[in-house]
């Protein structure tokens, strides 16, 4: 592990490339990141954290997703969240000189949403950057369990402004 802060660890880059700026884990090496992360919140924290939410830019195959699955305790809910940029082709406006705000979330449904990393900052009173800001996409792994829990919205709903 490379960072271990807040409760959130970071695995080691290497050789996982598999063609066009897709990156991906062989079954062990997924089970092994995700038993030392889990090991590392155990010892922390004094139990398994009850969920799981693994983020990336790319699609988790269904090796490495069985395999992050395996891993976990039962008691883990273990989500999966690609986060990719889009081309800018979705905006978002808002009355007065500011764009929208860093953080807005806009939920599509229970799958997929945009989400604005930058943007206007009213601790700061200003919006660093010179244009209209360009959101992200996320989306979650697994629509069952996404349709169940709706995992994504209540995670950007505890960290953003969400709008729906």
């Amino acid at each position: 592990m490379e960072e271990k802060s807040r409760g959130r660890s970071r695995g080691a880059n290497g050789p996982w490339k598999t063609g066009d700026y897709e990156y991906h884990l062989k079954h062990d090496a997924a089970k092994n990141l995700l038993g030392l992360v889990l090991e590392t919140y155990e010892d922390l924290h004094g139990e398994p954290p009850k969920e799981l939410f693994i983020h990336g830019q790319t699609y988790f195959n269904d090796e490495e997703w069985d395999a992050f699955c395996e891993a976990a305790p039962p008691s883990t809910n273990v989500i999966g969240v690609r986060i990719r940029r889009t081309g800018g082709e979705t905006k978002l406006f808002r009355d007065g000189d500011y764009p929208v705000l860093r953080g807005t979330a806009l939920l599509l449904d229970h799958q997929t949403a945009y989400l604005w990393t930058t943007g206007y900052v009213p601790q700061l009173d200003t919006y660093i950057g010179p244009e209209t800001p360009n959101c992200q996409s996320a989306s979650n792994r697994d629509p069952v369990s996404a349709s169940k829990i709706d995992p994504l919205g209540a995670e950007l709903a505890r960290r953003c402004v969400v709008l729906m």
